[in-house]
């Protein structure tokens, strides 16, 4: 059973530590996260960014046991950890799963994840031309058109161009 923990960031390692020592092998965690590039002076710089902020998955079967859940309280880096869970598993499973397929090889969220809409604004949030405005004209499988001020251009969709709405 998957439960939804909000930790203490600075301490993740050890709350790792921690719960594997309680839950035993059994222990599974899941974060999402997205890395950002930006090339700021000729210097590229990697930011990494928690998808869901302080908040994990974690996988136990012992979690379907409210008085077990309850005893974990004490564990150095949880904050807490939220309630009702059990009613949830489907929609946690769907999104992990969903997560899941939207790594690259390296473990991180791509850029795909969001809904893209055509005839929308977006803004670059990583790369050479990060803090760009473009609006969304025609995209398909591999290649994504742009409009930038008055010029059209074509992005490559399985690269790792990070955008938002905007």
């Amino acid at each position: 059973m998957w439960a939804i923990i909000k930790i203490d960031k600075k301490k993740f390692e050890l709350f790792k530590i921690e719960m594997k020592k309680k839950l035993g092998s059994e222990c599974k965690f899941y974060a999402p996260k997205l890395k950002i590039e930006r090339v700021n002076n000729k210097k590229k710089k990697e930011r990494i960014f928690f998808l869901l902020g302080d908040y994990i998955f974690c996988y136990n079967e012992q979690f379907n046991q409210k008085s077990f859940v309850n005893q974990l309280n004490s564990v150095i880096g949880l904050k807490y950890i939220i309630n009702n869970f059990s009613l949830a598993q489907n929609e946690i499973k769907i999104f992990i799963d969903k997560c899941k397929s939207l790594e690259n090889s390296d473990g991180f969220i791509k850029e795909n994840l969001f809904n893209i809409y055509i005839n929308k604004n977006y803004r670059f949030i990583s790369g050479a031309l990060s803090g760009i405005l473009f609006k969304i004209i025609e995209f398909n499988k591999s290649k994504i058109s742009i409009l930038i001020g008055n010029t059209k251009a074509m992005i490559d969709r399985k690269k790792s161009y990070l955008f938002n709405p905007a």
